[in-house]
C-alpha cells in the first residue's frame, strides 16, 4: 500500500486539511472540517488484514446502500 501511495502521490497531511480531531476508536480516527460540512475516517489498515481488497470491497457496499452518505478516497496517511 505504501509503494501505491508513493507512486500514485497519494499521500495526505491532516494538518494542511484544517480539520478537527474528534475521536479515536480500534479503527478509525475521526476528524471533521471546520468550515465544510465534512467528516474525514483515518482508518486503521491493520484491521484489514492482508487482504486490503475486502476493504474496498466495503467502501463499495456502503456507497451502494447508503449513497446519501458516501465514502470518498481522498488519499493515504499515517495514524497518530
Amino acid at each position: 500500500m505504501i509503494d501505491f501511495a508513493n507512486s500514485n502521490n497519494l499521500w495526505i497531511s491532516l494538518s494542511e486539511l484544517n480539520v478537527e480531531f474528534l475521536s479515536k476508536g480500534g479503527e478509525n480516527e475521526v476528524y471533521t472540517g471546520n468550515k465544510d460540512n465534512i467528516v474525514i475516517k483515518l482508518n486503521n489498515f491493520e484491521y484489514a488484514g492482508d487482504d486490503l481488497e475486502n476493504f474496498f470491497i466495503r467502501i463499495n457496499a456502503h456507497n451502494k446502500l447508503f449513497g446519501n452518505v458516501p465514502y470518498q478516497m481522498i488519499g493515504f496517511a499515517y495514524n497518530g
